[in-house]
């Protein structure tokens, strides 16, 4: 089975006009950058470069304090990556052989060579041990990865127990298998925790400060546990700043649960809830992606809507067109029609079946791709390199 833990690749209608570059084939979200594979092969990444998770070498500084591309740049060393995942300050990818690799900052191990060498590197570095990966996940300072058979690995930082094995080590600079036995569909990796489907119930483990494991409680967990009520979990994805979690069902319904503050779980309300709730819509949908502050999925018409940002609607994060919020879904302005959405701490991106990559929010650190700074209310297409 083929799974997909670095986008939410779903069906859906694409523009009639073609890109102006190399289109992508997959896409992913982290803090403050974004990164893609173009159909040539070339895997190209933009925004905040402060410990050099682009992947290469950049002269930009945006806000004249942050080093920064604000237009996609190719990773260095030609390597041919199929799968990507962008993490806090670091990123990872996958290889047709499914060896992983990443770059970035290494403070915390989250590069998995089996060093702690506290000095970031834009050459991807293989992880060590050897393991074939199938499926990857970057959160803000761990990464989690997939084997063909639902294994379960985890490297990086664990101080909330996020690697799952059992304890909270500071630090795990190799891929470590998570605790349990259990074997994993889909996993995605956030903030301070972790989260899985495995046998087709929900598990989360990690920090549960905000109740975003979904047991119920606030307790932290340092193996796999299980989220309650079972609500027929599917899809899930969550982004690297995220204090919340949310996943649809088989029924296409979404349900969040966590840090609500912004009125990121959607259900029109501030209060954190400790157990998956149902989000306020009468919208059906086919994946979701969890932000810093808000939330955005996509419909089943592949049209995507977006909730929260209480407080903070200036950085335009709901892509409706203003700076207004909203505690329940509201369209995304634009009517384009979507193939994968992720969200990063302020601004989303989309992939359309054409593979042009648009993206909304903040553009503090460069990070819609666009060439400016300046925040966007609505989509902006990412500018992508004429092909050689």
């Amino acid at each position: 089975m083929r799974l997909v833990i670095v986008g939410l690749l779903l069906a859906g209608c694409s523009q009639t006009t073609e890109p102006s570059g190399p289109p992508f084939l997959a896409l992913s979200v982290g803090s403050n950058h974004a990164c893609g594979i173009a159909s040539s092969g070339t895997t190209l990444c933009w925004g905040w470069n402060g410990s050099e998770q682009l992947g290469a070498a950049t002269g930009e500084m945006c806000a004249t304090l942050y080093p920064c591309s604000t237009l996609p740049v190719p990773v260095s060393g030609g390597r041919l990556f199929v799968t990507i995942a962008a993490g806090g300050t670091h990123t990872c990818a996958l290889d047709a052989g499914g060896i992983a690799y990443c770059w970035g900052s290494n403070r915390l191990g989250q590069l998995g060579d089996g060093s702690l060498t506290d000095t970031a590197t834009m050459a991807p570095r293989a992880v060590v041990g050897g393991l074939r990966f199938v499926a990857l996940s970057a959160g803000i300072d761990h990464t989690c990865a997939l084997t063909s058979n639902g294994t379960a690995y985890c490297w990086g930082t664990n101080f909330s127990g996020q690697l799952g094995t059992g304890d909270t080590a500071t630090a795990v600079p190799a891929p470590v298998s998570v605790g349990g036995s259990l074997h994993f569909s889909s996993l995605t990796a956030s903030s301070n925790f972790t989260c899985g489907i495995a046998t087709g119930s929900l598990y989360c483990w990690g920090d549960n400060t905000e109740g975003q494991l979904g047991s119920g409680d606030t307790v932290q967990r340092r193996t796999p546990s299980l989220v309650t009520p079972d609500f027929g979990a599917r899809t899930l994805a969550a982004g690297p700043n995220s204090l919340h979690m949310c996943a649809v069902n088989a029924s296409q319904a979404p349900y969040c649960w966590g840090d609500n503050v912004a009125w990121q779980l959607g259900n029109g309300m501030v209060t954190n809830r400790y157990n998956p709730t149902p989000v306020t819509t009468s919208e059906t949908f086919q994946g979701i992606a969890t932000g810093g502050a808000f939330t955005c999925a996509l419909a089943v018409t592949a049209a995507a809507y977006c909730w929260g940002a209480k407080g903070q609607g200036d950085l335009g994060q709901l892509g409706q067109g203003s700076a207004a919020e909203s505690s329940t879904p509201v369209p995304v302005a634009g009517g384009l029609s979507f193939r994968a959405l992720m969200s990063g701490d302020a601004f989303s991106c989309g992939l359309t079946m054409a593979g042009r990559v648009y993206c909304w929010g903040s553009g503090f650190r460069g990070a819609l791709g666009n060439g400016s700074t300046v925040t966007a209310f609505t989509p902006t297409e990412v500018r992508l390199p004429p092909q050689p």
